[in-house]
């Protein structure tokens, strides 16, 4: 699993409580990527993905074949998909 820095970066800002919802769910979408409450995103490439804590989302992409899992965004979900989600593979991720 790999994060963007922009994810990365909201992680670590989130108060306490949100914090350990946020690292539970990351825990269990390395284990099931697609499991229940996660949903395609639509008008986006195959496997890029958002799962839901609290009011936040947790925007993914996910590879099957490649089994990789890249975390995009964490934000609430008023601001999550602004800007857009373009994926470009020239920015730095944090393993």
């Amino acid at each position: 699993m790999t994060f963007k820095d922009e994810a990365l970066a909201a992680l670590r800002s989130l108060p306490p409580v949100p914090r350990r919802a946020a690292r539970r769910l990351i825990r269990d979408l390395l284990d099931d990527p697609f499991r229940a409450g996660t949903l395609q995103l639509r008008n986006q490439p195959q496997g890029r993905r958002r799962a839901v804590f609290g009011d936040r989302r947790i925007v993914y992409l996910v590879n099957p074949r490649a089994r990789t899992i890249v975390i995009e965004r964490v934000a609430p979900r008023r601001i999550v998909y602004r800007n857009g989600l373009e994926w470009d593979p020239d920015v730095p991720l944090r393993e």
